[in-house]
């Protein structure tokens, strides 16, 4: 028992020995130093953008906009703005006029913004997409907190997406306000924002 217990002391021993210190990290001497401000507001309002390569800082007020789509030419991705609390809920049919919210089931995006975990989903697969181009009518709650009444609650439709736009078609829960807009897809950006206050 006493040589094997030596044994493995000689043998710990003998392997820890072999480990190799760490080399130093050399670091460069510090360059010109510049210093940027990041406004959040009073109230955390203001989303902050810093470009580091041009030395520049974008603010935006988070109620600026309420979907969030991909400008790649590629890109399908379409984003809530989850800072106003929003949530959808697919309708399950293609036809805005019938869409409605009795018995929805509210989904939120992922909070770590995982593309393939957004509450959009792949909007796109829809099987009505194949047939007629138009995708499932999406319920939208904007947020208790910006929004009240009839202005809480939209319906949207992705009919059109390709390489250069996008092409939604939205309205109120109670049809009012029927409406289509294009929104173009510019691969200098990695989103486009839309408001349904100013579209």
């Amino acid at each position: 028992m006493k040589k094997t217990i030596a044994g493995f002391v000689i043998a710990a021993l003998f392997f820890t020995s072999c480990h190799k210190e760490d080399e130093a990290m050399v670091l460069p001497p510090p360059g010109d130093e510049l210093t940027m401000a990041a406004t959040m507001g009073n109230n955390y309002d203001n989303q902050v953008y810093v470009s580091l390569a041009n030395n520049k800082v974008f603010t935006a007020n988070y109620r600026n906009f309420d979907l969030a789509l991909e400008a790649a030419p590629s890109g399908r991705r379409i984003y809530l703005n989850t800072a106003k609390f929003m949530f959808l809920s697919h309708s399950g049919t293609t036809s805005i006029s019938l869409a409605d919210s009795i018995g929805a089931d509210w989904t939120v995006d992922a909070e770590q913004l995982d593309p393939d975990s957004t509450a959009f989903g792949s909007w796109w697969t829809t099987p009505s997409v194949a047939a007629n181009g138009e995708s499932e009518v999406m319920i939208i709650d904007r947020g208790r907190i910006d929004h009240t009444g009839s202005d809480r609650f939209r319906k949207v439709q992705v009919i059109e997406s390709d390489d250069v736009h996008y092409r939604l078609r939205f309205s109120h829960l109670d049809n009012t306000g029927l409406n289509e807009i294009d929104i173009p897809k510019d691969p200098a950006y990695s989103l486009m924002y839309f408001s349904f206050n100013n579209n």
